[in-house]
């Protein structure tokens, strides 16, 4: 995996495409290579700088956007088991790491 991604993020100059490190999946976790995603209206709350989500999302930049997202898991936390590499999977991020 390349040692930096491309990610849509809220910076504090606003929304920008920016450069990010590849982050290492933890212990329980996957990487996913994303192939597609999307904004939902909660990420937009969040760009708009909403009340509620200034108390559930980081206050630190950047944030991650696109937490509907589709791809392939490309690499395996600690203890991952019942999924591999390769194995195509969407869903939804509630959180989004960043």
């Amino acid at each position: 995996m390349a040692e930096t991604m491309r990610a849509m993020a809220v910076t504090a100059d606003g929304v920008a495409m920016t450069e990010l490190p590849t982050p290492s999946p933890g212990p329980g976790e996957v990487r996913i290579k994303v192939v597609s995603s999307a904004v939902n209206p909660a990420e937009q709350f969040v760009i708009d700088g909403d009340f509620v989500s200034r108390f559930l999302h980081a206050k630190t930049t950047p944030l991650v956007l696109g937490w509907d997202v589709a791809g392939t898991v490309d690499a395996l936390g600690d203890g991952v088991t019942g999924i591999s590499e390769g194995t195509a999977v969407w869903g939804h991020l509630e959180y989004s790491p960043s």
